[in-house]
């Protein structure tokens, strides 16, 4: 019990560690957007994960890793863009 709940909370802190880190990461004047932005694709990844999840690994298994990542190479562009401009 003790293992378990101490896992929830170190999850918990370091979601609210990497949000923190976010707000700051970009400039005051940009910072609403990209909160909204990140807020946006969690949600929608939150909405379509386990769509993703039942149709691709039944069909085609290779399917689902190969678009985790795909979203994880645009993700990773996309932020080395907004860091730089």
């Amino acid at each position: 019990m003790f293992l378990s709940l101490s896992g929830k909370v170190a999850i918990t802190m370091g979601f609210h560690l990497i949000w923190l880190f976010t707000l700051e990461l970009f400039p005051t004047k940009y910072r609403s957007l990209a909160t909204s932005q990140a807020s946006v694709c969690a949600r929608v990844g939150s909405v379509s994960s386990p769509y993703l999840n039942d149709v691709l690994v039944r069909t085609h298994f290779w399917w689902f890793y190969t678009l985790q990542k795909l979203f994880s190479i645009l993700h990773n562009l996309y932020n080395t863009i907004m860091r730089v401009g």
